[in-house]
């Protein structure tokens, strides 16, 4: 798979126990999968960026392009709203 830029968080919260929820969320293009593990940069508004990995895939967020909640193991602050999540 190519890197690509999936999108950009609008807005993010906290399961206790679980990580930090990003919205919106995935939308898989032609044949693309993503699961637990994967890896992704997430790429700060002041431009530095880390890489990390999906903790999670959850429906809590199916938006109307079959969008996929995508869970993170960071704190909902660490992860400001204009973070910008890319693929690896």
């Amino acid at each position: 798979m190519m890197a690509r830029k999936l999108f950009t968080v609008d807005q993010s919260f906290t399961i206790r126990q679980r990580g930090t929820i990003l919205v919106p969320g995935l939308v898989p293009e032609g044949e693309e999968r993503f699961r637990a593990g994967d890896a992704l940069r997430l790429v700060y508004p002041d431009g530095s960026d880390i890489e990390t990995t999906i903790k999670g895939l959850d429906l809590l967020n199916l938006g109307p392009q079959g969008e996929t909640a995508v869970l993170v193991a960071w704190q909902e602050s660490e992860v400001p709203i204009g973070t910008e999540v890319w693929s690896l």
